[in-house]
């Protein structure tokens, strides 16, 4: 998904989740949309990083990044765990082609590329 796909599923998301959302809850939403629009900017610059080398710097600081997504995302469901999108996150769903699997997975395949090499 491109970045601008990204961001316009993750203002969606925004829209159906904040829509019956009462005033007590949508600034935990607003809180918790916050982070997911980090996740997903953080999400766009890793992703769009070319392959590199092994010790490359570039290298290094993509696994950062995918780190710091996957942190994101876990600081949404701890902190923001009754929001939908706390709750959609901790149900194993995706949210603007994001969940939290697939970040942990990224990380994971980052590292491991790296002591591939």
């Amino acid at each position: 998904m491109t970045k601008r796909g990204l961001a316009f599923a993750s203002s969606v998301a925004l829209t159906i989740v904040c829509a019956d959302a009462g005033p007590a809850r949508s600034a935990d939403e607003s809180a918790a949309q916050a982070l997911l629009d980090s996740a997903t900017q953080v999400w766009s610059q890793a992703t769009a990083m070319p392959p590199s080398g092994r010790n490359d710097e570039a290298h290094v600081r993509r696994v950062r990044l995918l780190r710091d997504v996957d942190a994101l995302l876990q600081r949404i469901v701890e902190r923001h765990g009754d929001t939908r999108i706390g709750e959609r996150l901790s149900s194993g769903g995706e949210i603007g082609g994001l969940s939290i699997a697939r970040a942990s997975l990224a990380v994971q395949q980052a590292q491991d590329e790296h002591c591939d090499h």
